[in-house]
């Protein structure tokens, strides 16, 4: 039945926030050892062929814990032990428009523009040269040379 002042489907926008992934294992999984009665996250289907799949789904709860002790690492860590990887890595380059960025850790940032080719094309614009560390403990007096 169509309703045309009815409101529209519920939720639509929450569709296209969820992410959905399939996992199929090399190894065959025994659903006795994996599927308890209680179990919420584990549905087990099964196709017009008979043949019985287990689905499950990953606990929210839990990923969010796992995230939050990720960020709380993070943050323990500081700031520049998070960026040490990048001191052996490669510059970074990014085109936004007709401008493209390279920054080097510890080195420069650039500002130019880039050709259809790829090469370099006029001036290149030094944004910053790197000097010295900054303190993240909160006191900005503070550098490390």
């Amino acid at each position: 039945m169509y309703a045309p002042n009815a409101p529209p489907p519920p939720a639509t926008e929450e569709f296209k926030m969820m992410r959905y992934g399939i996992d199929i294992k090399n190894e065959p999984v025994s659903m006795k050892e994996h599927v308890a009665a209680e179990d919420t996250s584990s549905v087990r289907l099964t196709s017009k062929y008979g043949q019985v799949y287990q689905c499950t789904f990953p606990n929210a709860v839990d990923q969010e814990k796992l995230k939050e002790e990720a960020e709380k690492v993070a943050m323990e860590t500081g700031i520049p032990d998070l960026l040490k990887p990048m001191e052996s890595s490669p510059c970074l380059r990014k085109t936004k428009d007709w401008w493209s960025y390279e920054f080097c850790y510890g080195k420069y940032i650039k500002q130019f523009h880039l050709a259809e080719d790829g090469r370099i094309e006029g001036e290149v614009v030094l944004l910053g040269y790197f000097e010295s560390d900054y303190s993240y403990d909160g006191d900005s007096s503070q550098v490390e040379n």
